[in-house]
């Protein structure tokens, strides 16, 4: 028997090196670690009975560099690199097929209309390898091309926004799993009633590579549509609350299996120095999936320090 609510674990690090200099020019590095425990799974692909949690490790870094200040119609361009890894830890047998390495390329030019909106032009490459592929199965390795347009402004005082909107394209490396692509935005609005309170609406579509150990209900990659409300409001003291809700559907794109995805979070942050922040939060989701074996409930509370140099 497999509980419908269930528990989630692990820890992670962080380090970053930000260095702005002349000209605009901004370099960032940064590399994370992470091992996490997530719910158990419902192997049905395989004769194997997993009652333990599956876990995994994340290994990221990632480049950021950007020069401004060119005197011509382009007033910044960013240049993006990284690179992921995942690697399942425990029953290797069977885990090891979702094991990937993804590096991401990405640029982005951006024009100034007046001093409060710009818009931007941007490309994103990713390559996203999956090394350990299941015999006699079609590889899940592609590669995704991302174009977008975009707008930011400050209608008011008080309301910022942005908004990107695009096209996607995946392109499989085995010919027996179909190309596909579709539309792609992003889209962000913030709202400050005071100078200490804001409320912030998002919506956008991404793609992620897919996950779950059953193929029927694997499918190719998940197309995902999100859309969130979060609440900030800062102290005096520094320190700062965050509420916020958001509502996924995610779409296993090659397959009957979609899911439904809500989730609740609240967080407190406070600064305990120049260069230390300490944040506490809890979060509450609840995934609703075609498939009744994979829904679930997650109570999470976390903890961590934020260290700056």
């Amino acid at each position: 028997v497999y509980p419908k609510t269930k528990t989630i674990s692990g820890h992670c690090g962080q380090a970053a090196y930000d260095f702005s200099g002349q000209a605009g020019k901004k370099l960032l590095i940064g590399q994370s670690a992470a091992t996490i425990t997530p719910p158990p799974f419902r192997v049905t692909e395989y004769d194997v009975d997993i009652r333990r949690h599956i876990e995994f490790e994340t290994t990221e870094f990632a480049g950021s560099y950007t020069l401004s200040d060119f005197g011509f119609v382009i007033d910044r361009l960013t240049l993006d690199v990284s690179n992921s890894e995942k690697d399942y830890v425990n029953f290797k047998d069977v885990t090891e097929i979702f094991d990937t390495d993804t590096f991401d390329y990405g640029a982005k030019l951006e024009m100034d209309l007046t001093g409060k909106t710009s818009v931007n032009i941007a490309g994103n490459w990713s390559d996203i390898d999956y090394p350990n592929p299941k015999a006699d199965t079609a590889s899940l390795s592609a590669e995704e091309f991302t174009a977008t347009v975009g707008i930011t402004w400050e209608a008011t005082g008080k309301t910022t926004g942005s908004i990107s909107v695009g096209y996607y394209d995946r392109e499989f490396d085995d010919p027996a799993r179909p190309d596909d692509d579709g539309p792609r935005w992003d889209a962000s609005v913030t709202w400050n009633p005071k100078t200490y309170t804001s409320f912030t609406f998002t919506s956008s579509q991404t793609s992620d590579g897919t996950r779950g150990f059953d193929v029927v209900t694997t499918g190719d990659y998940i197309s995902t549509k999100n859309y969130g409300v979060a609440w900030n409001y800062s102290f005096k003291s520094g320190a700062s609350t965050s509420v916020s809700w958001s509502l996924g559907a995610n779409e296993y794109v090659g397959s009957e299996r979609e899911d439904d995805r809500t989730t609740w979070r609240a967080e407190y942050t406070r600064e305990l120095d120049r260069w230390i922040f300490f944040n506490a939060g809890y979060e509450y989701e609840e995934l609703d999936s075609t498939d009744p074996n994979l829904s679930y409930d997650r109570n999470m509370i976390y903890f961590g320090l934020d260290m700056t140099l």
